[in-house]
């Protein structure tokens, strides 16, 4: 958070902020977010529009499927395909199935939904379909991982198998998923942008994901190096996909609290502490760096990342055993994450010592893991949107 009117200025200048730097900060926030805002308005504006094109085209062909092949043809594809054999196909499936079951669906005649419909339509696909339909033939199914959140924009997302990265533009998503949060996901690309042509509703968490990349390598034959998109757009691989993921998702939310014990039998905590700075953050970040204990690492833009080093002769016994601690510098705060909240109160009196005149502790806050997980996985899937073709 950025200090108060009448906190002294961060800058160092004796002064208070508002006397200081307080107007030339708003300025630039203004600034900086209409130029967002500007940037972003026409590809938010254009993927709105495409994703609004896929529902379109979807009803279209499960519309013709319907009058083709009778009012049940979807229940009788869905059970024919093994998707409800434990019981009704669950919400959060649903339009990555419909995705599946309209594109790339090959019928007893060796035909997808697609190619049957081009076949009896009247005419040539219009160009706003057919830019939908060239992207569904080049995308593929996988698991893709989250990388970086811009929220209220999109994702960079990595897809674990084939190793390519797209910019996906969903808001949604932008303010429900975390780094290293995986989906398993269509990316369609059009016209410069890349959007979600269907996802699984719920995401998990990475060790959760590792499972289920190392079990479709085996499906692929791939063990190691990226698996090819075209082997990703086999359609009884994507039934193999989905298996997985959804028995992986139903495994995690029966997860047995003890895995969420540490080695004390105490409910793993996720700990936050927040510290307001007194200095500039380039003083604080050169404070940190001549810590042996601390280590800076690759961080997001804006923001500069440190870890506590496991292996640092000078840090205190009690923090030898710590586990991915990490520390983020901001223009205004400093702010310390960790799982291991036995621990915390060792590294607060290891950063006041170091940094003292630097730093001021704010607040901390704690959160149970195995609560915040669970939570984080019903949220995505009660916000995803799933649409209704009746």
């Amino acid at each position: 958070m950025p200090p108060s009117r009448n906190d002294p200025c961060p800058c160092g200048s004796g002064k208070k902020y508002k006397s200081c730097h307080y107007a030339r900060d708003r300025a630039a926030a203004a600034e900086a977010e209409v130029a967002a805002a500007a940037a972003a308005a026409p590809e938010a504006a254009r993927v709105a529009a495409l994703e609004a094109h896929v529902e379109a085209v979807t009803e279209r062909l499960l519309r013709f499927a319907r009058a083709r092949y009778g009012a049940e043809w979807l229940m009788d594809v869905l059970r024919r395909e093994g998707l409800l054999q434990n019981g009704p196909l669950p919400n959060a499936e649903v339009p990555l199935v419909l995705s599946w079951l309209t594109q790339y669906r090959v019928d007893s005649t060796g035909l997808t939904l697609v190619e049957t419909w081009r076949r009896h339509q009247r005419g040539a696909a219009s160009d706003d379909d057919q830019v939908i339909l060239d992207a569904y033939a080049n995308a593929w199914l996988s698991v893709w991982e989250v990388a970086e959140v811009q929220p209220g924009t999109g994702l960079r997302m990595v897809d674990l198998l084939t190793s390519e990265e797209r910019f996906v533009r969903d808001v949604r998503t932008s303010d429900l998923l975390e780094r290293c949060n995986a989906v398993l996901a269509i990316v369609l690309d059009c016209d410069g942008v890349s959007f979600y042509g269907g996802m699984y509703l719920q995401p998990l968490p990475s060790l959760e994901v590792a499972r289920v990349t190392d079990a479709a390598r085996r499906l692929c034959g791939v063990p190691t190096g990226a698996v090819s998109p075209q082997m990703l757009r086999d359609p009884k691989l994507h039934l193999g996909l989905l298996a997985l993921w959804r028995e992986q998702v139903e495994e995690f939310r029966n997860l047995p609290n003890s895995m969420f014990k540490g080695p004390d039998g105490k409910p793993l905590t996720f700990t936050r502490d927040e510290y307001d700075l007194a200095a500039p953050s380039d003083v604080v970040a050169n404070r940190l760096a001549l810590l042996p204990s601390v280590r800076e690492v690759d961080g997001e833009p804006g923001s500069r990342e440190f870890v506590v080093r496991q292996d640092a002769d000078v840090m205190p016994e009690s923090l030898k055993e710590l586990s991915d601690v990490q520390l983020t510098l901001s223009a205004t705060q400093l702010t310390v994450e960790t799982a291991s909240a036995r621990h915390i109160d060792e590294i607060r009196a290891m950063l006041e010592a170091n940094l003292s005149g630097l730093v001021r502790f704010r607040l901390r806050k704690e959160e149970d893991i195995a609560q915040l997980l669970r939570a984080s996985l019903e949220q995505a899937a009660r916000s995803g949107r799933a649409p209704d073709f009746g």
